[in-house]
């Protein structure tokens, strides 16, 4: 994988961990259950921490520029975060974050799994690194 598609990739999964990352925040804030503003509050710090190392994954180079790389995939995740963003969206937070753990998170494995095949760990030892990181969090689903 060549060096600008790589960027691109990373760009689009920043722009997917940064909507999750704001998705999750404003259901915290909109939910009562104690338990339920925890796992949020994790799961919320987590896409933001994954946002920001996949951002750190876009090449500084001429070719490439890194504010525009950032940006919405055409696929099922992207999809899939629309809809949960929908104002006729359930407004009971408990049904969000089952559809967030039976449509998103499912794609956004998806996606990761995808690209861990196609990543060389010896030739892109960071984001193979990033990946397993990535993956092993989204594979845990937030209503336990």
């Amino acid at each position: 994988m060549d060096i600008v598609t790589a960027s691109r990739l990373a760009g689009q999964f920043c722009w997917v961990e940064l909507q999750l990352f704001e998705l999750l925040g404003s259901w915290m804030h909109r939910s009562t259950d104690p338990e339920l503003v925890v796992a949020l509050g994790d799961r919320c710090t987590r896409h933001g921490e994954h946002a920001e190392a996949w951002r750190g994954r876009i090449a500084t180079i001429p070719a490439i520029d890194v504010e525009r790389a950032v940006n919405a995939p055409d696929s099922a995740v992207a999809s899939a975060i629309s809809r949960l963003r929908q104002p006729e969206s359930a407004d009971d937070v408990f049904s969000l974050v089952a559809a967030y753990d039976s449509e998103v998170r499912p794609a956004v494995l998806a996606a990761y799994r995808g690209h861990r095949v196609e990543i060389d760990p010896l030739l892109d030892g960071p984001t193979a690194r990033l990946l397993d990181v990535v993956i092993a969090c989204s594979e845990r689903p937030l209503l336990a």
